[in-house]
């Protein structure tokens, strides 16, 4: 495992340069672009790839990608609820920020609680384990048509049980 540790750690060292600047391409953000190589080498320690240094440069190249994808649609999902409590504030629904957003948050989860369990399952690796509806419908066993299904099948749900206007 030490030894492991110190190819990884070499590696790094070695591609660190080239895999910030790549990152910075994707991510348009110094610190996003950090942050997912740091990623990347975690999830090289927690689990080791195996190969020659080409192989192992293609797999933290691609960890990395994923997790600089991953982060800018968490950014995405940011912005669109800062759009959505935008829109609640214009239509008189909400004023100050506090009390009222923790309400819409509470009401959310409740109906996200009130989902059929399958359902709720899918809602839950998507939103909270920020997965892809692939790796969802791998871990259940279960086609992607199904999962996504599920995913839709909720949303129609909670759209109309939380009224979305939009």
């Amino acid at each position: 495992m030490a030894e492991a540790t110190e190819e990884l750690t070499a590696l790094f060292e070695a591609i660190g340069p080239q895999l910030r600047r790549f990152l910075l391409g994707v991510t348009k953000d110094v610190h996003a672009a950090e942050d997912a190589a740091q990623a990347a080498f975690v999830k090289a320690l927690e689990k080791p790839p195996e190969g020659p240094p080409e192989v192992l440069k293609a797999w933290v190249f691609k960890v990395a990608l994923n997790e600089a994808l991953a982060r800018r649609r968490t950014e995405q999902r940011l912005g669109e609820v800062a759009r959505k409590l935008r829109w609640l504030r214009h239509e008189g629904l909400t004023d100050a920020p506090g009390i009222e957003v923790r309400e819409i948050v509470e009401r959310v989860q409740i109906e996200i609680e009130r989902l059929p369990s399958e359902q709720r399952l899918v809602v839950r690796k998507r939103l909270s384990e920020e997965k892809t509806f692939a790796e969802i419908a791998r871990e259940q066993g279960l086609p992607l048509g199904t999962v996504l299904t599920r995913m839709r099948l909720a949303l129609e749900r909670l759209r109309t049980k939380l009224g979305d206007r939009d």
